[in-house]
């Protein structure tokens, strides 16, 4: 959302609770529109692998900015993992 690679309608009534809970992500105890954004880059990924953009300078990185990354990495590592774990299940 903050690179600006997502469009969602800004003016439907869901967007303003959908961005606040993505914003807040992951310092807040509602994450389950952070799990199911996941799953969906989850299965978009398998579709097809996009270029990962480059810092030009790391020294300009917010601390707090750097750890909300590295929790959303472990977060989505987790939902891999679930998902990983429901498709052996199911077999």
């Amino acid at each position: 959302m903050r690179a600006g690679g997502v469009k969602f309608d800004k003016s439907a009534d869901w967007y303003q609770t959908l961005e606040d809970e993505l914003m807040r992500f992951p310092r807040d105890k509602h994450d389950d529109q952070v799990d199911s954004m996941a799953y969906l880059g989850l299965m978009i990924d398998k579709m097809h692998e996009a270029e990962r953009q480059m810092r030009l300078d790391e020294a300009e990185v917010d601390p707090i900015e750097e750890a909300d990354e590295l929790a959303r990495e472990q977060h989505l590592a987790g939902v891999q993992r679930t998902m990983s774990q429901e498709k052996a299940v199911q077999m």
